[in-house]
């Protein structure tokens, strides 16, 4: 299915032509991977989800054949300038229409259910995993063209069969109003529903000290008693590169997945994912290969007895990104975790990489981070009659309550 779309008036200054293509195939898919690695390379700091071998392994692990769509965007001379990954489920939501994070019905088993959820909906969304701790904030393309490729994006779902809400992730601000007027413009209704989430990133590497430096005197002084600790302790930080490097200590960060709380669960987390099930046999396939646009990496601490931490990284193009982190729960005195994520920093800075992506919402992951956004619901109605029904009767069940 393809959208051919002259760049609206607001954007005049690329009059370029673009069209968007869904593809359903897996072999079509496969006929534009080393298009999709080149684009992945050329964008600077592109997300760590939008690599071709992210989605490859998220469709093979944990989705149906054909559930997954992928939306290729071009432009006249056939060059390509947008790829997003999309599914399309049954699922059961509530009148607001939003998922909390279960976007993949697979994934509600994960999550602790506080509500009833009543109706029924065929859902578009952008790609997710719970496991695999995806989500694809949008589509992978060079920061000028993104109003242009949203805008091929809505017109190509405008037809699309098999969805009747589109749940788009998307930062608040300039990104979701993209996305908003994109569908306008195709006759798709939509509207932002906040999630109070908080994505934080370090957007300017620099020494860790320098991090520190930048807090106030209550996180300064936990980090010099945490190094003075860790000094009595002998608590060694190391960083390793590569993904032979990486799999060989395959089996640490299963051995201290298994030991940290997050295996038990907690009675107080919405989200609860054992390493040990699917979340280890995506992150082993992913990470199994290497290419240069994104390379494994794995922070260590360990003590005379063994290791306590382990974190779990990516390095692509400029910017580094957390997967994945684990701790047995010794020595906590010495704030393992803090100060192995301070090497990692370190690290990066010593390679001129320019952005950390943490990759979490924990409150004191604010300490390292010099920028927060915040990020919403684009939720579109698609334009059918049973579509705006169900956008119609949820509008009116949620201002009764």
């Amino acid at each position: 299915m393809t959208s051919h779309l002259r760049s609206p008036a607001a954007l005049m200054a690329d009059p370029e032509v673009m069209s968007a293509t869904i593809l359903t195939r897996d072999s079509d898919v496969a006929g534009m991977l080393s298009e999709w690695q080149a684009l992945f390379e050329a964008v600077d700091s592109a997300a760590w989800s939008c690599h071709p071998r992210a989605f490859l392994a998220c469709r093979e692990l944990f989705r149906r054949p054909g559930s997954t769509p992928l939306a290729v965007v071009r432009d006249g001379d056939g060059r390509l300038r947008g790829v997003m990954p999309l599914m399309r489920d049954r699922v059961w939501r509530g009148p607001k229409l939003s998922p909390r994070y279960d976007y993949d019905p697979r994934d509600l088993p994960l999550v602790r259910q506080r509500r009833r959820r009543p109706i029924p909906v065929q859902q578009l969304t952008a790609l997710s995993s719970l496991p695999a701790t995806l989500l694809w904030v949008g589509p992978l393309c060079r920061p000028g063209d993104r109003a242009l490729v949203c805008d091929a994006i809505a017109g190509a779902i405008h037809g699309l069969p098999g969805w009747q809400i589109a749940v788009f992730p998307a930062h608040e601000g300039e990104e979701a109003a993209i996305w908003q007027d994109a569908f306008a413009r195709h006759d798709i209704r939509s509207r932002l529903e906040p999630l109070g989430r908080v994505v934080q990133d370090l957007r300017d590497v620099a020494p860790f000290q320098e991090v520190v430096d930048r807090n106030a005197g209550k996180f300064r002084q936990n980090v010099r008693r945490a190094r003075a600790a860790a000094g009595k302790a002998g608590l060694q930080l190391e960083v390793f590169e590569g993904a032979a490097a990486v799999a060989a200590r395959f089996g640490t960060i299963d051995a201290l997945a298994r030991a940290s709380w997050k295996h038990a669960g907690r009675a107080d987390t919405d989200v609860h994912i054992a390493y040990d099930g699917e979340q280890r046999q995506y992150f082993e396939r992913f990470l199994a290969e290497e290419d240069a646009g994104a390379v494994p990496v794995l922070g260590v601490a360990s003590d005379p007895a063994g290791e306590l931490v382990v974190l779990l990284m990516l390095r692509h193009g400029d910017r580094l990104t957390a997967l994945l982190t684990f701790w047995n729960g010794r020595l906590p005195k010495c704030s393992p975790g803090l100060l192995l994520f301070g090497a990692c920093i370190d690290w990066a800075n010593d390679r001129g990489l320019q952005h950390i992506d943490f990759n979490a919402t924990a409150p004191w992951i604010r300490h390292l981070s010099d920028s927060r956004q915040r990020v919403c619901h684009v939720i579109a109605c698609a334009p059918r009659l049973d579509a705006r029904a169900l956008w119609t009767a949820a509008g009116l069940v949620q201002k009764l309550r």
